[in-house]
């Protein structure tokens, strides 16, 4: 293999790389541009929400207790998502 085919490859594989990374819900710790590690962990208690259908299935996703993402919840102001009637969840 040649230098030229070498970096082709290699740009190719850097390009589907970014793809993916650009396409995931949640971005690779390399591409957060807020590494506070509160602010991270609200985004995650956040996203698990958006996710479950209830808080104990957000707790288990997060992999802690019920009542301790309960008492997130309401220290840091999360919306609980709520099953309307379109089958669409909604924050409430």
């Amino acid at each position: 293999m040649t230098d030229a085919e070498l970096i082709r490859l290699l740009k190719s594989e850097i390009q589907d790389l970014q793809d993916q990374a650009a396409d995931s819900r949640l971005p690779a710790v390399e591409l957060m541009d807020d590494l506070n590690l509160e602010r991270v962990k609200v985004r995650a208690m956040q996203e698990a929400l958006n996710r479950s259908e209830s808080v104990t299935e957000a707790a288990r996703m997060l992999g802690i207790d019920r009542v301790t993402l309960a008492r997130c919840i309401r220290r840091h102001g999360l919306k609980r998502p709520v099953f309307v009637q379109t089958g669409k969840w909604e924050a409430a």
